[in-house]
């Protein structure tokens, strides 16, 4: 008697919000384009009942996953057949899914609607791309001075105080104690 009532209850709970989506949401007025500014657009964009037909169908999956691996003798004794079972939660699967796809689809036009209308409601405004930057104005001829260029060192003449290009490295003060002196 205690297991019919469990199975009784937890029928009774899925029953009474079987759908949750078809009951309790409510989609985009049919007119929308004709509301004026004013008046908002009344419709359901909490994902709340699409969630929960979401959760009981997969519940019901599970459920009915549960019974399909039962045996018949498992449901001997029991108010209801293995097969009646299955059929049962293959109904709820299927209506808490169609239900479920309903709610996302509508609260999902609910949300679109509601901002186009709001859009359509603001004042028009034209954007305004930004003034392109003013053209450069061509370089004015340079006056050349009249002073001398300035001395810089030729191009290929070693900078001051640089060694020459095939002079041998000077020694080092510090004697090495890695290596010993070369004869």
């Amino acid at each position: 008697m205690i297991a019919f009532l469990g199975r009784a209850g937890v029928l009774g709970l899925i029953l009474s919000c079987s759908g949750c989506s078809f009951l309790f949401v409510r989609g985009k007025p049919a007119n929308v384009e004709a509301l004026p500014p004013s008046e908002p657009v009344e419709c359901t964009t909490s994902k709340a009942s699409p969630i929960l037909d979401t959760v009981f169908a997969g519940l019901e999956v599970a459920r009915t996953g549960y019974a399909v691996s039962r045996s018949d003798s498992d449901y001997h004794g029991a108010q209801l057949t293995r097969g009646a079972d299955i059929g049962l939660g293959l109904g709820f699967v299927a209506l808490f899914a169609s239900s479920a796809i309903y709610g996302y689809v509508k609260t999902g036009s609910c949300a679109d609607a509601k901002e186009q209308h709001e859009r359509a409601s603001q004042p028009y405004l034209v954007p305004v791309a930004p003034p392109p930057p003013p053209a450069a104005a061509p370089p004015a001829p340079s006056e050349v001075p009249a002073s001398p260029p300035s001395a810089a060192p030729a191009p290929n003449a070693p900078a001051p105080n640089a060694p020459a290009p095939n002079a041998p490295a000077p020694a080092s003060s510090v004697p090495s104690t890695a290596f010993p002196p070369a004869p």
